[in-house]
């Protein structure tokens, strides 16, 4: 009995692609997952402890050996091609280099501060010719503050001191990457950063190994949160439950959507947000041009004001990581 022609065409593909896996060598690449902090909310001053600048921008590991570079986004994704700037000064500075692994984050400056959605704009390039350009344009730079591997010899099992001893003594500020600089009390740095209007520090032992793959309280970051009272003007929903508020402040006359928020909820308050919402719901929007959600919105009077937490403010005018801590 003839075999169905779809039926041949997938055993031919199936053959060609086992031929391929066979005698073509892939390189199966392991990526290395950095260290990350925990979230504080207040910093008390430990002669145990370094403080540094906590960037706004890409998480970003590279990895060193025989003037091959690979860098990538702490969730795997590539980035060498994207960062070529950093990636050219790596390779001309360690030529022939052993194995070794960097971290640090990738930034960029907008009016003094390291400006997240300029690093965003960066970050999503993909075409060669529009890389080359923003190097011009919107220039990135690499502030490395760890140094995993070194000369073929992995430090993590060495105290944060004498990594940083190590990468403050052969990274020396280049063009594009320069070493974080560290502070021995918290105060000074928070007061930089707030007037600067930075996101935060991180505070970290001074013995501290590093540890690979998890969230360890050896490194603590601190935010330089904003607060705000916003009013309710709607609520979005979703499996019949409130998924988030949408927010207004008031300007003179008039209401400025701000975003909506979501964290902070717990489901008993998103269950009696979504009754009170259902109760007092009127058939449109406050706002001339009321904001394109895709949830389905129970639209409010402006009547339910809520006390917000936000990092700062995204360049089309809503908050950026809000919470809500509370009703008022």
């Amino acid at each position: 009995m003839t075999k169905p022609f779809s039926a041949l065409i997938l055993i031919g593909f199936l053959r060609a692609f086992a031929y391929y896996i066979l005698e073509t060598r892939v390189e199966v690449y392991e990526m290395i997952r950095p260290m990350e902090p925990v979230l504080i909310q207040e910093v008390t001053p430990n002669p145990d402890h370094v403080y540094q600048v906590k960037w706004d921008g890409v998480r970003l590991i590279t990895e060193i050996e025989n003037d091959q570079v690979q860098m990538y986004t702490k969730k795997g994704q590539d980035r060498t091609n994207v960062y070529v700037e950093i990636k050219q000064e790596i390779v001309n500075k360690f030529a022939s280099q052993t194995k070794s692994v960097i971290d640090g984050e990738i930034i960029a400056w907008k009016e003094g501060k390291p400006d997240f959605f300029q690093v965003m704009k960066r970050d999503r390039l993909k075409e060669a010719w529009r890389i080359q350009t923003a190097t011009l344009t919107n220039p990135v730079y690499y502030i490395v503050f760890d140094l995993l591997c070194w000369q073929g010899k992995w430090i993590t099992d060495q105290p944060l001191w004498e990594r940083q001893k190590i990468l403050e003594r052969e990274f020396h500020h280049g063009e594009y990457i320069q070493v974080c600089p560290t502070y021995d009390e918290p105060e000074e740095l928070i007061q930089l950063t707030r007037a600067n209007n930075w996101e935060g520090i991180v505070c970290k032992e001074r013995e501290g190994l590093y540890h690979l793959e998890e969230k360890h309280p050896t490194w603590l970051k601190y935010k330089n949160w904003k607060y705000i009272t916003g009013t309710v003007i709607g609520v979005s929903i979703k499996s019949n439950l409130a998924y988030s508020v949408l927010m207004v402040i008031k300007n003179e006359n008039e209401y400025r959507y701000i975003g909506k928020v979501s964290s902070g909820l717990s489901v008993e308050e998103k269950q009696l947000i979504t009754n009170w919402a259902r109760e007092i719901a009127i058939s449109k929007s406050i706002l001339a041009k009321p904001p394109q959600i895709q949830e389905e919105v129970i639209w409010t009077p402006p009547v339910l004001q809520v006390e917000i937490e936000f990092l700062e403010w995204t360049p089309d005018g809503t908050m950026r990581s809000a919470k809500c801590l509370g009703f008022k």
